[in-house]
């Protein structure tokens, strides 16, 4: 099941408008950062954190909120 929606999403994403591409993924790159945030563990604060700023930093998808 999750391959079959790790395909529908790349299948949505490559026929998207670069723009609306590049807000569904800083959407969910939010959501993301936030889920990690409220997590209580610190060990993804320390690996994952960095990671999705990264990946902000690099396509330039300053966050939403």
């Amino acid at each position: 099941m999750n391959l079959l929606i790790s395909q529908l999403i790349t299948a949505l994403m490559t026929h998207l408008a670069p723009n609306v591409a590049k807000l569904a993924v800083r959407a969910v790159l939010d959501v993301v950062e936030q889920a990690i945030k409220d997590s209580n563990t610190k060990t993804d604060d320390a690996i994952l954190l960095p990671i999705v700023r990264a990946i902000r930093e690099t396509y330039e998808l300053e966050s939403q909120s």
